[in-house]
Protein backbone atom coordinates (compact mmCIF):
# COMPACT_ATOMS: atom_id res chain seq x y z
CA UNK A 1 0.00 0.00 0.00
CA UNK A 2 1.14 3.41 -0.81
CA UNK A 3 1.84 5.98 1.77
CA UNK A 4 0.11 9.39 1.43
CA UNK A 5 2.21 12.36 1.63
CA UNK A 6 1.64 15.28 3.79
CA UNK A 7 -0.20 18.01 1.73
CA UNK A 8 1.70 21.62 2.88
CA UNK A 9 -0.34 24.34 3.82
CA UNK A 10 0.52 26.77 0.99
CA UNK A 11 -0.50 23.24 -1.17
CA UNK A 12 -4.08 22.72 0.22
CA UNK A 13 -5.18 26.42 0.28
CA UNK A 14 -4.06 27.02 -3.33
CA UNK A 15 -6.48 23.38 -3.68
CA UNK A 16 -9.12 25.08 -1.67
CA UNK A 17 -8.97 28.24 -3.62
CA UNK A 18 -9.01 26.11 -7.03
CA UNK A 19 -12.07 24.41 -5.70
CA UNK A 20 -14.08 27.59 -4.99
CA UNK A 21 -13.46 28.45 -8.58
CA UNK A 22 -10.90 31.43 -7.38
CA UNK A 23 -7.23 32.48 -7.97
CA UNK A 24 -4.95 30.03 -6.46
CA UNK A 25 -2.62 32.29 -5.91
CA UNK A 26 -4.18 35.17 -4.22
CA UNK A 27 -7.57 34.30 -3.72
CA UNK A 28 -9.28 37.02 -4.74
CA UNK A 29 -10.80 37.22 -8.12
CA UNK A 30 -13.32 34.29 -9.00
CA UNK A 31 -12.20 32.76 -12.47
CA UNK A 32 -14.27 31.93 -15.45
CA UNK A 33 -12.54 29.17 -16.71
CA UNK A 34 -10.80 26.24 -15.33
CA UNK A 35 -7.42 28.56 -15.04
CA UNK A 36 -5.35 28.43 -12.03
CA UNK A 37 -4.46 31.82 -11.33
CA UNK A 38 -6.16 35.49 -12.47
CA UNK A 39 -4.57 38.19 -14.88
CA UNK A 40 -2.70 40.05 -12.66
CA UNK A 41 -1.15 37.34 -10.64
CA UNK A 42 0.06 35.77 -14.36
CA UNK A 43 1.25 38.72 -15.34
CA UNK A 44 3.43 39.14 -12.15
CA UNK A 45 4.31 35.45 -12.38
CA UNK A 46 5.90 35.99 -16.10
CA UNK A 47 7.58 39.09 -14.67
CA UNK A 48 9.27 37.68 -11.57
CA UNK A 49 10.43 34.65 -14.17
CA UNK A 50 11.70 36.82 -16.60
CA UNK A 51 14.19 38.63 -14.18
CA UNK A 52 15.14 35.41 -12.42
CA UNK A 53 16.12 33.86 -15.96
CA UNK A 54 17.40 37.12 -17.41
CA UNK A 55 15.42 37.61 -20.03
CA UNK A 56 13.50 40.54 -20.94
CA UNK A 57 10.09 41.39 -21.42
CA UNK A 58 9.07 41.15 -25.67
CA UNK A 59 9.11 44.63 -27.44
CA UNK A 60 7.19 45.33 -30.84
CA UNK A 61 9.89 45.00 -33.68
CA UNK A 62 11.92 42.46 -32.05
CA UNK A 63 12.15 38.58 -32.63
CA UNK A 64 9.41 36.09 -32.30
CA UNK A 65 5.47 36.60 -32.10
CA UNK A 66 3.70 38.91 -29.92
CA UNK A 67 2.72 37.77 -26.65
CA UNK A 68 -0.54 36.59 -25.44
CA UNK A 69 -2.91 39.30 -23.66
CA UNK A 70 -4.13 38.31 -20.45
CA UNK A 71 -7.47 39.83 -19.29
CA UNK A 72 -7.50 41.36 -16.29
CA UNK A 73 -3.71 42.12 -16.31
CA UNK A 74 -3.48 44.91 -18.67
CA UNK A 75 -0.50 43.28 -20.34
Amino acid sequence: MAEEKAVSRQLAYQRRKKAEGRCASCGNRKLKHSDSSCGPCLLRRRKCAREKMGHSAWTPGAAGRKPIRVKGGGG
